[in-house]
């Protein structure tokens, strides 16, 4: 439905003339709508890693693979612009694309990359990945706009800001984040103080247990 949802905005966003505005707009955001078809892609590759890939969910994420092109042709536009930079669509589309399959194979490739990388390793690239996702797009996309700007060459702006973006998620995953869940451990009476629910004083409309 998640899906669905998504692809009927981006054919909704084609017909009325693929307006920026349209993009920006909040309400839209919020809604999950925009970016709807790579949560129900998220969803479909883990049903396929724990119950394997059958044909119901091969036709639907088939089907989602060009809705995600969509999105990412017009979020990459809207960005570029928003930023003054020119970049490929093509290159962004390739990596989201290789990205699923990726995840796709991944319990065969797990085994055959574990002879390379160190557990180590691996869970430290997995710590970054959240703290990479909510960093990268704005914090990224305004020093890449800025590096650019100021006169340095798009690819070599991208390519610092890229790195920045990387040791600063690498930063929160081993330092920052563990410091603060630190912090929350040593005060737990406060934190309970404001997690703690109020006490329910109204009659429950469901029936008694017996």
């Amino acid at each position: 439905m998640l899906g669905a949802a998504g692809g009927a905005f981006w054919l909704w966003w084609l017909w009325v003339g693929q307006s920026p505005d349209l993009l920006r707009n909040t309400t839209m955001t919020l809604s999950l709508l925009p970016h709807g078809c790579f949560f129900a892609i998220g969803v479909l590759i883990a049903g396929v890693a724990r119950d394997g890939a059958t044909r119901w969910r091969s036709i639907v994420l088939a089907s989602l693979m060009p809705v995600a092109a969509i999105e990412i042709a017009a979020h990459a536009a809207e960005r570029t612009e928003a930023v003054g930079v020119t970049a490929s669509v093509t290159l962004a589309e390739l990596l989201f694309f290789g990205g699923v399959a990726v995840l796709i194979a991944a319990s065969r490739l797990q085994p055959l990359l574990a002879r390379w990388i160190a557990p180590g390793v691996a869970r430290t690239v997995g710590l970054m990945t959240y703290p990479l996702y909510l960093l990268h797009q704005d914090a990224g996309a305004v020093l890449l706009g800025t590096l650019a700007g100021a006169g340095m060459p798009p690819r070599l702006a991208a390519g610092l800001s890229a790195a920045v973006i990387l040791t600063i998620a690498w930063l929160v995953a081993l330092s920052l984040e563990p410091m603060l869940r630190g912090l929350l451990a040593a005060a737990p009476a406060a934190v309970s103080r404001f997690r703690a629910l109020g006490r329910d004083t109204r009659p429950s409309a469901s029936p008694p247990v017996g």
